[in-house]
């Protein structure tokens, strides 16, 4: 299995937030993490700046907003391991 491409990861966030019709999405999750290349899965934390862009969003109809994971927001460095 591959990753979406920014095309792809762009209509499918379109579709998941779009207010005015019914998406089977109740709201859009947020990645706090890069994914690491190959099968087994390794990652690292976004830039603290990233992820603090990524925590001020909000949907603009009311969906809800979800973060994925929070071992990777900066008040957990040296907590939960990554």
């Amino acid at each position: 299995m591959d990753k979406l491409t920014a095309e792809q990861r762009e209509r499918y966030l379109q579709a998941s937030a779009d207010c005015q019709s019914s998406a089977p999405a109740s709201g859009i999750v947020y990645e706090l993490f890069v994914a690491g290349k190959g099968k087994t899965f390794t990652a690292k934390p976004k830039p603290d700046a990233e992820i603090a862009s990524l925590l001020a969003k909000r949907s603009s109809c009311g969906k809800d907003t979800l973060y994925f994971s929070l071992r990777y927001l900066p008040v957990a460095h040296g907590i939960l391991e990554y």
